[in-house]
């Protein structure tokens, strides 16, 4: 209950920030295993069928026809009922409203999914709606270079990324003291690495940068990359299967291993999917600033509130 009560705290602490900005970014219920006919707007927008887990905000609305059931996790109070056939429902800050036919008797809902709920979106808020109108666009060539000081890859995961700096600049991956050479990339704002040679445990890494005069740049500190064992990574891809299409399940479940680049990769597909999703945008943009990818950071979040704005 504890859980369950600083989650919901969380939440609506996050939301009244949002709201001085006219915005609000947290979920307030989500749509689980649509059957049938099941539609869902915003506001008022055209009804569009729904066949997947969605999550909602406020002004969203769903309905369904005649064969038409979904589940509704509905955060505000904490509870899971059922969509039932013939019904309209929508989603305020209040909770749902019933515009027509019923909801099933409530029932309550997991308080850890709750609390990754409020965490994921709270986070996200301050660079979105906190820093909103104060993203200016990063120096071409700026001498500087940031990665992650701890982060995870695995057999399924391997990769890691850092910011491409400047078009110009090659880079030299130090692992353990040994140099890995990357050359310059002309197009792109990130670099990734396979390091999947590398044995179970932790190492150490860090990234340094060459301008064209020749001048490596290098990071105070080393950063420590830990390999996951196999059977870490078997029961990573276990929970990726029981998460299904839910994205912020996944992306949270990556960052409890330390596994960022897989948590972000999650996200980006499931944006490319889905773009007109505006609102689950604000937890990519906190997954590139934790990679310290300040270029797609404040990119993305001009875009979101670029979005935001026309709508």
């Amino acid at each position: 209950m504890k859980m369950l009560a600083g989650a919901l705290l969380s939440l609506a602490l996050a939301s009244a920030v949002a709201s001085a900005y006219g915005e609000v970014l947290q979920p307030l219920a989500q749509i689980v295993s649509p059957q049938g006919e099941v539609e869902h707007r915003k506001a008022d927008k055209p009804w569009r069928a729904l066949t997947r887990n969605k999550y909602l905000f406020a002004g969203h609305e769903v309905k369904s026809g005649p064969s038409g059931v979904a589940s509704v996790y509905d955060f505000a109070s904490a509870s899971s009922v059922e969509l039932q056939a013939n019904s309209w429902v929508k989603v305020s800050a209040d909770g749902l409203t019933i515009i027509s036919g019923g909801l099933s008797k409530p029932q309550p809902l997991s308080a850890g999914l709750s609390n990754v709920i409020a965490s994921k979106f709270a986070r996200s808020e301050q660079y979105t709606s906190v820093r909103r109108g104060a993203f200016k666009e990063q120096q071409a060539c700026k001498k500087s270079l940031g990665t992650i000081r701890n982060s995870s890859i695995s057999k399924s995961f391997p990769n890691i990324a850092w910011q491409n700096v400047c078009p110009t600049f090659s880079y030299r991956l130090v692992i353990n003291g040994q140099v890995i050479d990357i050359g310059a990339q002309a197009e792109g704002d990130m670099i990734t690495y396979d390091a999947s040679a590398l044995g179970e445990g932790l190492h150490s890494m860090r990234v340094e940068f060459v301008d064209e005069q020749g001048q490596v740049f290098r990071p105070r500190k080393d950063s420590q990359l830990r390999r996951l064992s196999d059977a870490d990574d078997e029961k990573i891809l276990a929970s990726i299967k029981n998460f299904g299409d839910d994205p912020l399940l996944s992306a949270a479940m990556f960052e409890d291993y330390g596994l960022f680049v897989a948590s972000m990769r999650v996200l980006q597909r499931y944006l490319d999917k889905y773009p007109d999703e505006n609102e689950m945008r604000p937890l990519l943009v906190d997954s590139y600033h934790k990679l310290k990818l300040y270029k797609k950071r404040d990119a993305l979040a001009r875009r979101y509130h670029s979005v935001n704005a026309q709508q």
